[in-house]
């Protein structure tokens, strides 16, 4: 069954136009009478009739609709802005993963940045990863001044660093136990001493993510990945 994205709530009787529309339309040639999935990226997702099919819109009718609860700690990924399509790869990962939300972290070392075009464009990346590994929930997205990040209450954030003494598996289930995740990725160069010294202030979890040295888009899916092993999201 093909999934299909609807920002608002999934009432009994809804209406898709716009590019959702058109994709349901011309390009999967959906037929009246079909059944299609389709998810508000919120937690609901519903099963829906195809009542009728216009030039414009698509006229749909619900069957059933299920609510998925959010989990109960935050998995956000921390990333500085890197150049070109690994940008669109890390959030890919991201997003298949599970992370609640990704922030852009500007530091002193990026060679990338994001403003607010190219954000809105990795929202509506998101939402076709959503529609692919059948995601309930859309993740957040922002940008932020390394001096304007500060983690939530109740976390632990995880930096990966060449500087570390200690390598993410001597990590156990333990330590993420009811805590908000970071998972934090420098630029290509690495966090400057400046930026070291501040999580080192922090009292952030420096980790070690392996002995070879990683590209920022690699790091990330090393750190997400393990993250998501133990917890068994």
């Amino acid at each position: 069954m093909k999934r299909y994205y609807y920002s608002g709530n999934l009432n009994d009787s809804i209406t898709l136009d716009g590019d959702e529309h058109r994709h349901l339309n011309l390009v999967m040639r959906e037929k009246k009478n079909a059944d299609i999935e389709i998810f508000n990226g919120k937690g609901d997702v519903g099963v829906y009739k195809i009542i009728d099919i216009t030039k414009s819109f698509t006229t749909l009718k619900l069957i059933n609709k299920t609510k998925f609860k959010k989990p109960e700690f935050d998995f956000i990924l921390v990333s500085a802005p890197i150049k070109g399509e690994r940008q669109d790869i890390v959030i890919r990962q991201a997003v298949e993963i599970g992370v609640s939300e990704i922030i852009f972290l500007q530091t002193e070392h990026s060679e990338a940045k994001i403003d607010q075009k190219k954000l809105e464009k990795l929202e509506r990346q998101a939402v076709e990863m959503c529609k692919q590994c059948k995601r309930a929930f859309l993740p957040k997205f922002s940008i932020k001044k390394f001096e304007d990040f500060e983690p939530k209450d109740n976390s632990i954030v995880l930096v990966g660093s060449f500087m570390a003494s200690k390598h993410i598996s001597e990590l156990s289930k333990d330590d993420f136990k009811d805590k908000n995740i970071y998972a934090v990725i420098g630029p290509e160069g690495g966090f400057s001493k400046k930026e070291e010294y501040i999580f080192s202030k922090k009292e952030f979890k420096k980790v070690l993510l392996g002995a070879n040295t990683l590209r920022a888009d690699t790091a990330s899916a090393v750190i997400l990945g393990y993250i998501k092993c133990i917890k068994k999201w």
